[in-house]
């Protein structure tokens, strides 16, 4: 019905009308670094066999589906590749939905591929799409402001770990790589954390502490001796 009432508003104003050969096309997709597995399904169909794809050539392939049929619907499971593929195919036109990680494996047949799962994907999002929303749980996407903050703030806290691991370590070795020259090194994009650290770690030594990574205390510390102000990771942690 809707597309019938946009191919009468078309005509009306005098633009072609173009048919598309499809109501609705849906893809499962399971997402890698490196890969991209998809199954289709066109409207009611059968599901197609699996296709592998890589990140470059997924969004070509993507746009070429929105050619053939009137709306195109996409899902994938949220993970630690971020949301740019997202982004990138709501800005196509395709409707994308994130989801939360699901157990696939529903038969526990102990089969898990990455075919296997772009399938079980696709069947859930024609579910979903026919109206059943419970077929799977979609998360909201965070913007990409939001994104980035959450990156450095997991970044500041991998640092955090990675500092009292090796502060705990008994062989004078590993303690030595504790020091915050080290981790500045491992950790080079964390270089304005590790400074703020070692002021924090020079000002306990001086006022007779015990050397531990007292996240409150330590902090305030640092803020003290450099000057600088609350910044919104020091505020997180």
């Amino acid at each position: 019905m809707k597309t019938t009432n946009q191919q009468n508003n078309a005509q009306a104003d005098g633009a072609p009308v173009v048919s598309k050969q499809y109501r609705c096309v849906k893809l499962g997709l399971d997402v890698h670094a490196d890969s991209i597995r998809v199954v289709r399904m066109i409207d009611g169909a059968t599901p197609q066999p699996a296709q592998k794809m890589t990140p470059d050539e997924f969004p070509k392939w993507a746009a070429k589906q929105l050619t053939l049929a009137d709306r195109v619907c996409s899902c994938y499971e949220a993970g630690p590749l971020g949301y740019g593929l997202h982004r990138k195919l709501l800005a196509l036109g395709i409707e994308n939905i994130v989801i939360r990680p699901l157990v696939l494996d529903e038969y526990r047949v102990r089969v898990k591929t990455d075919k296997t799962d772009a399938l079980a994907l696709t069947k859930r999002l024609d579910t979903y799409v026919r109206g059943n929303r419970k077929a799977f749980a979609a998360i909201r996407v965070p913007s990409e402001q939001e994104e980035q903050d959450r990156t450095l703030s997991r970044q500041r806290e991998q640092l955090v770990r990675e500092a009292r691991r090796l502060a705990d370590s008994s062989t004078p070795r590993r303690k030595a790589a504790a020091h915050p020259e080290i981790i500045r090194r491992k950790f080079p994009h964390l270089s304005a954390c590790c400074r703020a650290t070692n002021a924090a770690r020079q000002c306990c030594a001086k006022q007779g502490l015990r050397a531990q990574w007292d996240k409150s205390h330590c902090l305030s510390l640092a803020r003290k001796t450099s000057g600088a102000s609350t910044s919104p990771i020091d505020r997180a942690i």
